[in-house]
């Protein structure tokens, strides 16, 4: 899974390869102090938010936003206005066209996602800076596991026994073996589902690390 300090890392990195970008900051809220004497063209990202929608193959792409400035400095006289505020807008364009068509993000499986609309930016920070910002979001997958979390196993805990009649089946499909209540069967496989009678699955027991497991029915009360 991609974190965050990673996708900043990789608009710093358009940044630092961008031949118009002089600068990059990672702020909260575009507090950008002048005490950082950011250089011009500068590109300034801000994560806002992320979402992990829910699918039917489970959690498998993180979103995450982020509005994203490029801003420029103008001219005392105004005279340069149109420059800035046409070249802040390409820059951010490379930046979208980068998430794109590149082919390391194309092979990683990282893309914009949604229409992304360019609002302008006038006089801003002391009132001698312009440009533009949106709002982007990259998708990126995830693979969400609990042995990939820093937790330890779970110890002294078993699950619920079954009250009913079950088939227990392997996720391939080549066995399948009836388990009547009471009756205990020895299974050997990589993840087990316990259906009952009308095919719902009851009991999903996966990754047993490769070893034999029990599964016991008890007797209805």
């Amino acid at each position: 899974m991609i974190t965050l300090n990673q996708l900043i890392t990789l608009y710093q990195d358009i940044a630092t390869r961008h031949k118009q970008v002089n600068d990059f900051l990672a702020v909260q809220d575009f507090n950008i102090e002048m005490d950082n004497a950011p250089v011009y063209p500068l590109l300034v990202v801000n994560p806002v938010s992320a979402n992990l929608p829910r699918t039917d193959n489970g959690y498998t792409s993180f979103n995450t936003t982020f509005e994203l400035q490029v801003l420029d400095l103008v001219n005392k006289d105004n005279n340069n206005r149109m420059d800035v505020m046409s070249d802040t807008q390409q820059i951010i364009t490379d930046v979208v066209n980068e998430f794109n068509t590149h082919p390391y993000y194309i092979d990683n499986s990282i893309d914009t996602i949604s229409d992304i609309s360019f609002d302008p930016i006038r006089g801003a920070y002391g009132g001698e800076v312009d440009g533009w910002k949106i709002s982007i979001t990259l998708e990126h997958p995830v693979q969400l596991s609990y042995c990939s979390a820093p937790v330890l196993p779970i110890t002294g805990f078993l699950p619920p026994p079954l009250e009913t009649d079950a088939t227990a089946k392997n996720t391939t499909g080549t066995f399948e073996v009836q388990i009547v209540v009471g009756d205990t069967k020895v299974l050997d496989d990589e993840i087990i589902q316990i259906v009952d009678k009308d095919d719902n699955i009851i009991q999903t027991i996966s990754n047993p690390l490769y070893e034999d497991i029990t599964i016991t029915l008890n007797d209805m009360p």
